[in-house]
């Protein structure tokens, strides 16, 4: 499976990568349950809605998702402390 998260986020250029890799814990955190039900999930992207260059939509998807869901894990433990 693919999660696709939409995001309304209203910036773009330079910074909307930076935005989108502020996202990854959260998607990962999605990814790691899914696993845990069973499921297998393939890739995890992100669509602004507006993002993109000519104002349309702009995908982001996870380079790394074992480090992703490293982070994720790391986070939710720390919260649950």
């Amino acid at each position: 499976m693919t999660i696709v998260d939409y995001k309304t986020d209203r910036i773009q250029g330079e910074l909307l990568d930076e935005r989108a890799k502020g996202y990854e814990p959260q998607l990962a955190g999605y990814v790691l349950i899914l696993e845990k039900l069973g499921m297998s999930v393939r890739d995890a992207i992100l669509v602004f809605a507006n993002g993109g260059a000519d104002g349309g939509a702009y995908e982001y998807s996870i380079k790394d998702m074992e480090v992703a869901k490293s982070v994720a894990e790391t986070e939710i433990r720390s919260q649950i402390r």
